[in-house]
């Protein structure tokens, strides 16, 4: 409800229709990159189903310790929004393959070394710092 009187109207620059929409998945780049970010973004909240288990059951870390964590994801998370921002100005091409490929790696630190509490616990953080570089705005061009 506060966003309706603190966010100022914007009148739209276009005139969007689903015939856009069709007009633009003829574009082998523009299904090619929906479909890499639909399978990072499934992936990102499937993994993160797992997050409390892992720390409870693989890392066995206290419940504080878990909020911790939890608080950690969230921090960088509101970090990596700014950081995802200055990248996918740059490339969004390029945020998207980098924060893919730097979610494989933290994923796969975490199959090799999720017993570990504080790999485990900068694995999360550093999680939720890149897990918004995927999902940048992409302006097909």
């Amino acid at each position: 409800m506060t966003q309706l009187f603190t966010i100022p109207a914007m009148p739209p620059k276009d005139n969007p229709s689903l015939r856009t929409l069709f007009q633009l998945l003829q574009r082998t780049q523009v299904r090619v990159v929906l479909l890499a970010v639909v399978l990072m973004i499934s992936g990102h909240f499937a993994g993160f189903t797992y997050i409390r288990p892992l720390l409870e059951e693989v890392a066995q870390l206290s419940v504080s310790a878990i909020s911790a964590v939890l608080l950690g994801f969230g921090i960088g998370g509101f970090f990596g929004n700014f950081a995802g921002a200055f990248i996918a100005e740059r490339s969004e091409r390029n945020a998207i393959i980098f924060g893919g490929a730097l979610i494989i790696a933290i994923t796969i630190t975490l199959l090799f070394a999720g017993s570990l509490a504080s790999v485990t616990a900068v694995s999360i953080a550093l999680w939720g710092l890149l897990s918004v570089l995927f999902q940048s705005d992409f302006k097909p061009g």
